[in-house]
């Protein structure tokens, strides 16, 4: 969604629960955001405000995590939070990189005030948002791929196209993924730099 300064907000969150009341949060959250962009954004500050608003309405009893990205309109940079959300990734022709800095879920816990965390990516370098429906997942054995296996998949699968880099992603981890395992929310994003 557009922010203030040319600047674009980017989100990938999983709010605990499931079914309407879970996508009503969700609505809200988006909503809230994308009305706060728009003047002169503080990420940070925001998402605290965000969190205690939540936790109000919430009492605690529903949570969510994600990944909230701000970028730069000129520059393959930005600032990011973690709250919760297993880490972003970056990909290019020299490997993968991890975007670490975590904080905690929002609407657990009132106060809690949130940090970010700069990133850059190089031309044509990569960044993946994804959802712990990927890291969870077992495979023959029960074992999760874990945010490593994850690593591995985006190396593997990285080139110049993110929709194809997308799509090796997600036929790799389906060669993982047991048929058995409990379906969880399987997302990811890429955004790649020009």
């Amino acid at each position: 969604m557009e922010a203030s300064g040319g600047r674009r907000l980017v989100l990938l969150a999983d709010v605990s629960g499931k079914g309407i009341p879970a996508a009503l949060v969700m609505s809200n959250v988006q909503a809230a955001l994308q009305a706060a962009a728009m003047i002169d954004f503080d990420l940070a500050g925001q998402l605290g405000r965000l969190n205690d608003q939540l936790h109000a309405r919430l009492g605690g009893k529903r949570y969510l995590t994600g990944i909230f990205a701000l970028l730069e309109p000129a520059a393959p940079t930005g600032i990011l939070v973690n709250a919760g959300h297993p880490d972003p990734l970056i990909a290019g022709p020299s490997g993968v990189r991890r975007v670490t800095g975590r904080d905690m879920p929002l609407a657990l816990l009132p106060g809690r005030r949130f940090t970010t965390h700069p990133f850059a990516m190089a031309p044509g370098e990569m960044l993946l948002l994804y959802s712990d429906g990927l890291t969870d997942a077992p495979d023959q054995a029960g074992e999760p791929l874990g945010i490593a296996g994850v690593e591995k998949l985006f190396a593997a699968a990285y080139s110049d196209d993110p929709v194809r880099t997308l799509d090796k992603i997600f036929t790799a981890f389906k060669a993982h993924e047991t048929a058995a395992s409990d379906r969880d929310d399987q997302t990811a994003l890429i955004i790649r730099a020009e």
